[in-house]
This record gives C-alpha cells, structure tokens and sequence, in this order.
C-alpha cells in the first residue's frame, strides 16, 4: 500500500493464498479486500489485515465476481447462485440476498445503511442506473447514461458514481479509423 502523503510504503505479504487480486479497502483504509485462492481450493474473496496478517474469508469458494462498496462495508459477490449476496465486510450483520438483480448488471454502491444499491445495466452506447431496494427486489430508473458522440463506440465498460448517488462518472469504448480508397494501381 502506498501512501498518497507522509507515510511508509507497506508491502502487502498475506500467506496460504495464491493469484492475489487486490479489490478494494474495508472502511477503514487500512485493511484489504482480495479475490484469491487457497491451493488446490476455488477463488474466493478474503479480508487481510497487514497490521495483523489475520486472513478471513468473506465469500464461498468459487466466487469470482464482486465489488467493495464504496464506503468499504459491503461486498457484493456474484457466485453459482441466481442472485447475487451482500456480504458485510465485518461481519456485522448476516450476509443477504440481492434481490431483483438481474444477470449482466452490476453493483455501483450500496448506502451506508446496506438497504439499497445503485446497480447499472450497460447495454451498447447506454447504461441505465437503477436504484434497487435489496430486501424487496423493488427498483427505481434514476438516469440513463449515454456516449456524448457514439461515432465509433462500442459502449459504455464503467460507470462510477458519488456517495451521495446524484452525479456519475463513466468511461466509453471507441476505436475510430480512417479508410483509403487506391485506384489506378498496377
């Protein structure tokens, strides 16, 4: 972890795991989130505290897809199940079904309170964002986003948003190229 003022570089040295991924932060900075794998086990999400070296699964073996939530309390995994799960990063609370997320979307931020995310569904030139209320299934348009010049896109790969949910950020895919017509050659 490197430090973005005073402070000393910590070299991040968790043990037993293999194909590390760092993740994201728990909400406090300092410990991290992983996608790696025991040997001879299934990727899986754990906490690391360099402090500590203490590792603690967070998710099933075979879960491969996930997002820490921005405040760092929540993860959001997508294993062999239909729906994905909230699971609390400290365990706090019992990890929940994500009800009325459907396949190809994903997770931006879940509030503070773990009641409801902001999910977003990139479809080509556009990504819709939808509150989502996680007990109920119950969803909400709040924007659809899309490319300002949709010459040569091929769409929206990542979308961001506040804390607060009311502004959003997001990268496009373009790939624009230029065409040359020869005549006359021999």
């Amino acid at each position: 972890m490197i430090p973005t003022g005073a402070g000393e570089v910590i070299a991040l040295k968790p043990t037993g795991i293999e194909n590390i991924v760092p993740w994201g932060f728990a909400a406090d900075s300092r410990r991290v989130v992983f996608l790696a794998n025991e040997p001879g086990h299934q990727a899986r999400f754990f906490l690391f505290d360099p402090a500590s070296a203490k590792l603690q699964p967070l998710s099933p073996e075979g879960t491969r897809v996930g997002a820490v939530t921005p405040d760092g309390k929540f993860l959001i995994v997508r294993s062999n199940k239909p729906l994905p799960d909230l699971v609390p990063v400290d365990a706090a609370s019992p990890t929940r079904e994500i009800k009325g997320m459907q396949p190809g979307e994903r997770p931006i931020l879940v509030t503070d309170d773990g009641k409801v995310a902001l999910i977003v569904n990139p479809s080509g030139l556009t990504a819709t964002v939808y509150r989502l209320h996680i007990d109920t299934g119950e969803r909400q348009l709040v924007r659809t986003l899309e490319m300002h010049d949709p010459t040569g896109g091929f769409g929206i790969t990542r979308v961001a948003a506040t804390p607060d949910g009311q502004s959003f950020a997001f990268n496009t895919l373009r790939d624009l190229s230029e065409l040359y017509l020869l005549q006359g050659l021999n």
